[in-house]
């Protein structure tokens, strides 16, 4: 959804293990082959993801997602010429204690439930746990069954802790 406000981006897939993206016009395909590197730079929380076929991480408990044209190959390496996706995910609190968890179901079966937590373990450490989980039976039904062919599902877990001992350092 993100690409589709982006001036000038697209992101499609042939399949999961290969997406194509394109930006100003340039396509960045790695077609037929899952283990080169494209043009276009996938990126999760400054690890860059150099494999189409792990470029679609779940998105879930996001901070913002950024999306810059090219060439990005200063700061973030050799295959953003013509630019990068990075997703930034939420960071640890150390102000608030808390978390929430949201459930979400729709047509074909879907389910899907998304949460978080996070707190502050003493003055110098945070932590966050985030997960995702979510299924569905897809659109395509077995005349025989009646069950779903198409369908899908995926579990996600993130956990980050952060260690802050003093305002010139955090790890």
């Amino acid at each position: 959804d993100l690409m589709e406000v982006t001036p000038g981006a697209t992101w499609e897939s042939f399949s999961k293990m290969q997406p194509v993206a394109s930006m100003r016009g340039v396509i960045a395909p790695t077609p037929g082959n899952a283990s080169s590197e494209a043009s276009i730079q996938t990126v999760s929380d400054n690890v860059v993801i150099t494999k189409d076929s792990m470029k679609y991480p779940t998105i879930f408990d996001m901070a913002r997602v950024e999306v810059m044209r090219g060439p990005q190959g200063t700061a973030f390496g050799r295959n953003a010429s013509v630019g990068l996706i990075h997703f930034v995910s939420n960071r640890p609190s150390q102000s608030e204690t808390g978390g929430n968890v949201t459930a979400t179901f729709g047509t074909d079966d879907l389910i899907e439930l998304e949460g978080f937590y996070t707190g502050q373990f003493s003055d110098t450490v945070s932590a966050r746990i985030a997960f995702n989980s979510d299924a569905e039976d897809g659109t395509t039904k077995s005349v025989t069954t009646g069950e779903g062919l198409d369908g899908d599902s995926n579990d996600a877990v993130r956990a980050s802790l952060v260690f802050e001992p003093s305002d010139n350092f955090s790890a």
